[in-house]
């Protein structure tokens, strides 16, 4: 029983010394009361990386367009359309009708085209074959070349107008003036993936083409509701009786007459 005891009290005093070691602050100096340094060091720029849906769309520019210039040339009418020079003006004959062996297409200029209240250009069609009587003729304006110079939309109205062929003089007289109130829509055809707008029209006697017609681009379609900003238009009837619904510019003519005399 005593040695039980004495066994009870060597290992009662042997843990107090391990404890004791456990709770008892380490000395000033010693290793682990010192945090480890660690040396810095700069950080290397990674260059950034873009994928696809980060890169902005490309952006085809429009080629800029090229308006007709003045010109003229003749050329021979058969079945198939012939163009006439460096213009973009086609003619063929015109369906079933006697149309001319030859005839002189003369190209207007955009700013002429503008002054008659059109644009881009215009047309006269005089007959070169010695014929004395005004015959019929089929012809294709090729608008590709110019056709970004047209706002968004408005190459579906394309159309041409006839007018008297007096309106190309430099002051019209009254009478000019007059007749030019008459000024008409052409019937036409706009097709809009090739960029050709094909018309009859026609070629005045080769003796006098001042009495003929002369023909301009316009837009042929009237807004349905002009202020609302929608951009959506009703279609023109083009008959062949039609009235211009376009700005009609030819009778301004008249203000360039001088007064006559009473």
């Amino acid at each position: 029983m005593w040695l039980l005891a004495v066994l009870s009290i060597a290992l009662l005093a042997s843990s107090v010394g391990v404890i004791t070691d456990l709770v008892s602050p380490s000395a000033p100096g010693s290793s682990s009361s010192q945090e480890r340094s660690v040396e810095g060091r700069a950080i290397r720029k990674v260059a950034d990386v873009h994928g696809v849906e980060d890169s902005p769309p490309p952006v085809t520019k429009a080629a800029a367009p090229v308006l007709p210039s003045a010109g003229s040339a003749e050329v021979a009418v058969g079945a198939g359309f012939a163009k006439a020079s460096d213009s973009p003006v086609s003619v063929a004959q015109a369906g079933a009708e006697a149309s001319p062996g030859k005839v002189r297409v003369e190209t207007l200029s955009a700013g002429v085209a503008k002054r008659l209240g059109g644009t881009a250009l215009g047309v006269r069609v005089a007959r070169a074959d010695g014929g004395l009587q005004a015959a019929r003729v089929r012809v294709s304006v090729d608008y590709s070349g110019f056709a970004n110079a047209f706002p968004a939309g408005s190459a579906a109205r394309l159309g041409l107008i006839e007018m008297p062929a007096c309106v190309l003089a430099a002051r019209p007289d009254a009478g000019c003036a007059k007749a030019a109130e008459s000024a008409r829509v052409v019937p036409s055809s706009n097709d809009q993936a090739s960029r050709h707008l094909v018309a009859d029209v026609e070629a005045a006697p080769g003796a006098s083409p001042s009495d003929g017609k002369v023909y301009v681009m316009a837009s042929v379609a009237a807004a349905g509701t002009p202020d609302s900003g929608t951009g959506n238009f009703a279609a023109t009837d083009l008959k062949a009786a039609g009235s211009w619904p376009g700005p009609r510019r030819v009778c301004d003519l008249v203000s360039l007459i001088p007064s006559l005399p009473s």
